[in-house]
């Protein structure tokens, strides 16, 4: 969908400059403008246009446009359960927090999902590959481009509960060692056991870390059996899931 992260940003406010401000129009202009971040297709700010009510009922509109230091942007209008009217000139506007931002209505995050199988060599760290999104409700991934990993959108820097699951094909000899890697190179919820003959389960789970925005996380596999052995879905589905739990 698109505008769906929520920028939000401090001390941003000033007076529409149209002269008047129509209640279809879809720009707004005003010097205060300058102060507010770049605005693009996958992020929006809220405005409250005459947050007082002088002159009628409180507007909330989104800013869904926005070039660095421009004193107009596009607008969105009659948001979060407001009706749209005519704001006169000089009337005051503020960027601030709307209930919406205090209720989170819904899960943010995704699942993806592997092929039937993965070849893994021995001796060699290496990143499982996923094949399918199930879900994805902010652009964590990209599998036409990074087929191994999640990223973290813009708006989204946080703690995030990572889980995965997946089977060792049986193989007897040497050991497993199964756990995330944050970039490429930090390793967070590391386990390791030795094989058996039998189908051996591997599940990830309740592993939390802290994220930074395009930050990217891969669940990570080694092996040593001495020889290139299959990781594949067990019970389910094999799949990597990332859910944001806040700041």
């Amino acid at each position: 969908m698109a505008n769906e992260l929520r920028t939000r940003t401090n001390f941003v406010g000033g007076l529409v400059e149209d002269n008047p401000l129509t209640n279809v129009a879809t720009t707004l202009t005003s010097a205060g403008l300058a102060a507010l971040p770049v605005i693009d297709t996958t992020n929006h700010a809220a405005l409250i246009l005459d947050p007082d009510g002088i002159h009628g009922a409180p507007e909330i509109v989104w800013v869904t446009a926005h070039s660095a230091s421009s004193t107009t942007a596009t607008i969105t209008r009659a948001q979060e359960s407001t009706s749209a009217r005519q704001h006169l000139r000089d009337t005051y506007w503020v960027h601030t927090a709307t209930v919406k931002d205090f209720v989170r209505s819904s899960f943010i995050g995704a699942q993806v999902v592997g092929p039937a199988s993965q070849s893994i060599p021995h001796n060699a760290g290496t990143a499982l590959t996923w094949s399918a999104e199930l879900f994805d409700t902010s652009g964590f991934a990209d599998l036409g481009t990074n087929s191994d990993r999640f990223t973290i959108p813009a708006g989204f820097a946080g703690k995030y509960r990572c889980t995965a699951s997946f089977n060792w094909d049986n193989n007897a000899s040497g050991n497993r060692v199964s756990g995330f890697r944050i970039n490429g190179a930090t390793s967070v919820g590391r386990q390791g056991k030795t094989a058996d003959a039998y189908r051996d389960e591997t599940t990830l789970t309740s592993t939390i870390m802290q994220l930074a925005v395009g930050d990217y996380v891969t669940v990570s596999v080694y092996q040593d059996s001495g020889g290139a052995i299959n990781v594949l879905p067990g019970n389910t589905t094999m799949h990597f899931d990332i859910q944001w739990i806040g700041y």
